[in-house]
């Protein structure tokens, strides 16, 4: 029944294509028509007219490639021996930033400055005077002087030598006896023993040429020294201490230092910042003025900046 009824629908189209039904003589003469027929009919694959029959001669051929164009695709797999390499990285990155915090926690705080046990500002109290500097009240400021010059600006006084001689300007305030003297002060351009200090017990004011002398210098030494310009021709110097290295001394320019001096009757005692540095023991003044001075021995116009005198009668 299945090969009757494509013989069948073959001959309806014969009889369609002319017009009318072909006349055919005999089984054979159909058979043969209708072989030649099929041979001539076109063929429909994909939408695509194909004029020979064997059309799926070439269906092997475009199923192949999709199989082996999808195998590369598991060129993916390099990606995964990426992941060995990055795992040393990260671990090398830990190891280097354990050392690196560690000495930030155990670093030790910067010290703080602290005011020795020597010091006599831990003892005395309140002083009984203080000049801030912030003018010269009680300074003489007038610059007919030969040794020195004297100027107060900015809160300090600023105080230069003149010449290569010691030169003093003593304050105007009652002698003294038995006291603690400080003077904070910093030298600008200096070297060696550029120095500056204090000067004591200077019985007179005019001519003030006889007292005792302390003085620190850029260099770090100190220094105490007794002079008496009354004595012909040319005054008596006379150094208790010579210049004396400390490392209690801050060196060079714009260094600031508080250097003091603890007088007992015959006996003084020597400070820098706090810390006793010598003494020295001598009865020649007993009682006297106070001031400051300033030596040039290497720096033309060397000046020193005075920040604050203190005083404690005692």
């Amino acid at each position: 029944m299945k090969k009757i009824l494509p013989v069948i629908m073959i001959a309806a189209l014969l009889m369609g294509c002319s017009g009318q039904a072909p006349t055919i003589s005999s089984d054979a003469e159909m058979a043969t028509r209708v072989a030649k027929l099929l041979t001539q009919m076109p063929t429909t694959v994909g939408g695509q007219t194909v004029t020979d029959v064997p059309v799926q001669t070439n269906t092997p051929v475009t199923e192949a490639p999709v199989v082996v164009t999808s195998t590369p695709e598991v060129v993916d797999t390099p990606a995964l021996a990426q992941t060995p390499t990055e795992e040393p990285t990260a671990t090398i990155e830990v190891v280097n930033e354990t050392p690196t915090a560690g000495p930030t926690a155990t670093n030790t705080p910067l010290p703080t400055p602290t005011v020795p046990d020597t010091d006599p500002r831990k003892s005395l109290g309140e002083p009984t005077f203080v000049d801030t500097m912030d003018n010269g009240d009680y300074w003489p400021t007038d610059n007919t002087d030969t040794y020195t010059n004297i100027s107060f600006k900015n809160g300090a006084m600023h105080f230069k030598a003149l010449t290569d001689t010691d030169g003093w300007r003593l304050m105007t305030y009652q002698p003294v006896t038995n006291f603690y003297i400080e003077v904070t002060g910093a030298l600008s351009t200096c070297s060696g023993t550029d120095h500056f200090g204090l000067v004591l017990r200077f019985p007179e004011k005019a001519p003030a040429n006889r007292g005792y002398l302390y003085s620190i210098s850029c260099d770090g030494k100190f220094t105490f020294n007794e002079w008496d310009g009354s004595v012909k021709p040319k005054g008596t110097w006379t150094s208790h201490i010579y210049w004396k290295e400390d490392k209690a001394i801050l060196q060079g320019e714009d260094a600031i230092n508080r250097l003091g001096v603890m007088a007992t009757a015959g006996q003084f005692t020597l400070f820098v910042n706090g810390v006793k540095v010598g003494e020295v023991a001598d009865t020649t003044f007993s009682s006297g003025y106070f001031g400051v001075l300033i030596g040039s021995d290497n720096t033309k116009d060397l000046t020193v900046k005075i920040d604050e005198l203190r005083y404690w009668s005692r």
